[in-house]
């Protein structure tokens, strides 16, 4: 029977599981060496003994995309999140079909790339997508999730990001929405296709997510 636990990740290549089944971090994407089977989102999910959907996404953000203009870009997680299907808006999708208790949003990394983000639009893109969220699920707790591919100046924006937008809607009595960080990776438990995580890597998220997640939703 399929389990009352319900979990909802939003994300990109990571939550996707680009490149998680090579081994050469030089090597291109590949359909066959990607697989969210094995990402850190579906292993947590089974250790919680949840059911979990994804809304993700390569190369996408909240405002801006992978090597996207720093002003952001038309099509992002904001503009795709309501509707069935991606980069079509005639259906919007019926949140009422699958209700989670927990969303985990796990975006960033591509904002942050090549030339960086501003900072005053990531932050209002995190905020966007929250408030969307919340809309849609009033009473899911919500996480942000940070890693593992950033880190630098990258890492330091997204995080100052997140934090804002989670301070203000704890500061509009919203206590339900929380942040945690991964280990930035550092190549000692491999690569993946285009320096993404590896099988290893995932795995070490996942085993450094589950307790907070059984800890936060009493699982």
């Amino acid at each position: 029977s399929l389990s009352d636990r319900r979990i909802e990740f939003i994300g990109n290549s990571i939550t996707c599981g680009y490149g998680v089944e090579d081994t050469e971090k030089i090597s291109p994407f590949r359909d066959e060496t990607s697989n969210h089977y094995y990402t850190y989102a579906t292993r947590t999910a089974q250790a919680l003994g949840a059911g979990h959907v994804t809304v993700a996404r390569s190369g996408i953000g909240v405002y801006r995309n992978y090597n996207g203009p720093k002003t952001g870009d038309k099509i992002n997680m904001n503009t795709e999140y309501l509707y069935t299907n991606l980069y079509d808006h005639t259906e919007n999708w019926d949140f009422s079909r699958y209700i989670p208790q927990l969303v985990c949003i796990n975006l960033g990394t591509n904002d942050t790339s090549t030339t960086g983000a501003d900072p005053k639009l990531l932050t209002k893109g995190y905020k966007d997508l929250y408030l969307k969220v919340r809309k849609v699920y009033p009473q899911a707790k919500i996480v942000f999730l940070c890693g593992s591919m950033m880190n630098g100046d990258a890492l330091v924006l997204a995080k100052k990001s997140m934090d804002t937008v989670v301070s203000e809607a704890h500061k509009v009595g919203d206590k339900e929405v929380y942040r945690f960080d991964f280990t930035p990776q550092n190549g000692s438990l491999g690569y993946g296709a285009s320096w993404h995580p590896s099988y290893a890597q995932h795995e070490k998220m996942a085993q450094e997510l589950i307790p907070y997640l059984r800890n936060l939703m009493g699982w």
